[in-house]
């Protein structure tokens, strides 16, 4: 049984598994699932009064079609993985079925024990989906940073622009303002990078802002999707911050209380887009 085990999870798991095939069938990508976040506060008639808000909405609505794609996948799986599956290559998890099939076919349905067959099945589809809500965020942040630009009045190419077309920046810097044509220059003023989650890893950013720029770490903090870990009193508690801080780096978080006391290198995205909008 261990070996069967065992066989099962090399079948399922992995990139090549057939929980990440179905996934992959299902699951759009970080643009995709913006994009329907962005249709659902349209469906909704969700309209917004600050980047903060928005940014806030975007976030939980995207969660909210991925948790709805998720139960699909969840009730669809031993069907859709059974059809993409083959003899060879997935035996134990065919077998399983199989014997699970057999006994619900039969006259007398043992549905415990039926249940009992794809138990292990569930099991790692349910590991798998607790290590993917840890994961999936992808740069969906951008993506919607990106958008609310333009919901708030600025076009790409004009009041910003993506540091990959910039052939000489770092490509973890995600934005420069204002926007320079191919080659990175002493007119632009802002430099931003987006991470999702602040933790020790924000290091890494630090060494690659110019040293003549305003530079800023776009987050996700005071969204109530990462959990109370990331919320704004957590997040300023953060020593990475201070030491982001020396550098002069700033922080943008969520920040839906206007009366909330921070320290001066954390602002709100409102701030931080009242800061852009002055380059103009």
């Amino acid at each position: 049984m261990e070996g069967d085990h065992f066989q099962l999870k090399s079948e399922l798991l992995g990139s090549q598994g057939l929980i990440s095939r179905v996934r992959s069938q299902v699951v759009p990508d970080s643009y995709g699932l913006a994009k329907r976040a962005r249709k659902l506060a349209k469906e909704r008639m969700i309209s917004f009064t600050n980047p903060d808000q928005a940014l806030s909405y975007l976030l939980s609505a995207e969660f909210e079609v991925y948790q709805t794609i998720e139960n699909k996948i969840f009730q669809e799986f031993i069907s859709r993985a059974y059809e993409i599956s083959s003899k060879e290559k997935h035996p134990t998890f065919r077998n399983t079925v199989q014997r699970m099939q057999k006994m619900v076919n039969q006259d007398r349905i043992e549905i415990v024990e039926a249940v009992g067959q794809v138990s292990p099945v569930i099991k790692l589809l349910s590991e798998s989906f607790s290590q993917s809500r840890k994961t999936r965020a992808g740069n969906s942040l951008a993506i919607h940073i990106s958008n609310l630009f333009h919901e708030f009045g600025m076009k790409e190419g004009i009041h910003f622009a993506h540091s990959k077309t910039i052939s000489n920046l770092g490509r973890s810097l995600e934005f420069i303002f204002p926007a320079v044509d191919e080659q990175f220059s002493a007119n632009v003023k802002i430099i931003a990078a987006t991470k999702t989650t602040v933790n020790d890893g924000v290091r890494s950013l630090f060494t690659q802002f110019p040293s003549h720029t305003d530079n800023y770490i776009l987050t996700a903090s005071g969204s109530e999707v990462f959990g109370t870990r990331a919320s704004i009193e957590n997040f300023v508690r953060q020593n990475v911050l201070k030491e982001g801080a020396k550098r002069g780096i700033k922080f943008v978080a969520i920040v839906e209380d206007d009366e909330l006391d921070l320290p001066d290198y954390v602002i709100s995205y409102s701030t931080f887009f009242d800061n852009l909008k002055s380059l103009s």
